[in-house]
């Protein structure tokens, strides 16, 4: 996916709208009033780090 993202030159764009991302699902679950620590896990679930590419690559092969 790295590779990808910076042969198509939209690398640093992508890191940057993961980073505005994960940067407004902290500020919406600390509004709700999650602890620090439980907002940051959720978020970093689903935005700060992506799956590896062979969790990827298993997710495309159902046989897998």
């Amino acid at each position: 996916m790295y590779a990808a993202l910076e042969k198509s030159g939209h690398l640093l764009e992508s890191v940057y709208a993961a980073q505005e991302r994960t940067n407004d699902l902290m500020d919406s679950l600390l509004n709700q009033g999650l602890p620090y620590h439980q907002a940051w896990e959720l978020a970093r679930e689903e935005w700060a780090f992506l799956p590896s590419e062979e969790d990827d690559e298993g997710a495309e092969d159902p046989g897998a």
